[in-house]
């Protein structure tokens, strides 16, 4: 199983992971860099209640979002 800095170190490859705490629910976002001109791309996650389950859940979506990406 990879650990949870494994996951924001492997989302830092792609973009700029941010984890992030509000109204005592956790998400996280990354930045992603990407190739096309004129476009920003973040990927979001849902609420969750701890800060792993949102890295998870936004290591996984970036995970999808790479592969279609040029």
């Amino acid at each position: 199983m990879i650990e949870f800095e494994e996951l924001l170190i492997d989302m830092g490859k792609y973009g700029i992971p941010t984890l992030m705490m509000y109204s005592g629910e956790w998400s996280c976002t990354n930045e992603l860099n990407n190739k096309i001109e004129g476009a920003n791309l973040e990927i979001r996650t849902d609420d969750f209640n701890t800060p792993s389950e949102a890295v998870k859940q936004c290591h996984e979506r970036t995970m999808k979002a790479i592969k279609v990406l040029p």
